[in-house]
């Protein structure tokens, strides 16, 4: 039976759909794909695409985002996940406030993958920030999931 893994960020369109974006990506070239569901949220989300910096910084890693449509992270998505990945603190503590009953499955990414003790746990947010600062969000998320994986493949297969 397969997981559902959800990527959290604030409006949905920079950090968490590229996080989403890799994951797939990932989870394809592993031959997972399969039941396996690959989604990402906001819990301040819009409707809106990803942001161009975002679409165009994955693009550089053969990562496509651009059908990419913002949304509001939900309690039937939080209900429904296995795992639910943050790109902050801040929105790990916002979800467990809102929806205390998913304590134990919300992470932040750099939390899952380097453990509690990380020194900073959180994946700086590019927006309003020049290209350049998204190519380095989109390479610590790349680099992040590289790790990560390693911990959640087998929970996958």
């Amino acid at each position: 039976m397969g997981k559902t893994v959800i990527f959290v960020c604030y409006g949905n369109i920079c950090r968490s759909p590229i996080a989403e974006g890799i994951f797939r990506q990932k989870l394809g070239t592993g031959g997972m794909a399969g039941d396996n569901v690959v989604l990402s949220s906001g819990i301040s989300a819009g409707n809106g695409p990803a942001h161009h910096f975002s679409i165009s910084a994955s693009g550089d890693l053969g990562v496509d985002i651009s059908r990419h449509k913002a949304k509001q992270f939900t309690k039937t998505m939080a209900k429904s996940s296995d795992f639910i990945f943050t790109m902050d603190e801040y929105v790990k503590d916002v979800i467990l406030d809102d929806f205390p009953e998913v304590t134990g499955k919300v992470y932040t990414l750099k939390e899952f993958a380097y453990g509690k003790g990380a020194r900073d746990l959180d994946v700086e947010d590019p927006y309003g920030r020049p290209f350049e600062s998204f190519q380095e969000c989109v390479e610590e998320i790349s680099e992040t999931i590289e790790v990560l994986w390693d911990k959640i493949k087998i929970e996958l297969e």
